[in-house]
């Protein structure tokens, strides 16, 4: 995946519609949890068998991506308008969680940082 002409489009996109004019950081914020709201509502009284089989549904494979895409294009202004460098932060944060889940204490296990011995 090429993010950076996935930035480059949505950002052309936006400032096309002047919706850069109108933005802010606390209706991104906003926007970023509602979009990601409807991308959990998918999945909603799904087990892990039912929600592995809507991705074989082309109609409802079309949902999960244009949600998902939504937050990733919500991030992505969200990130401009804040001025962070996405590829930046990201592998700083990486970097943290490496520190906190060592790999001899969190390979194969989903306890939290704070449960390990």
């Amino acid at each position: 995946m090429d993010l950076r002409k996935v930035k480059q489009e949505t950002l052309k996109m936006r400032a096309e519609r002047e919706w850069d004019k109108l933005d802010n950081l606390k209706d991104l914020a906003e926007s970023l949890v509602i979009e990601s709201s409807e991308l959990m509502e998918l999945f909603l009284w799904k087990n892990e068998n039912e929600s592995m089989q809507m991705l074989k549904d082309s109609e409802k494979r079309e949902r999960i991506e244009d949600e998902l895409s939504d937050v990733l294009l919500n991030i992505i202004c969200f990130a401009d308008l804040a001025e962070i460098e996405l590829e930046k932060a990201a592998l700083k944060k990486i970097k943290k969680i490496e520190e906190k889940y060592p790999l001899h204490k969190a390979k194969g296990n989903n306890k939290k940082y704070t449960e390990f011995e």
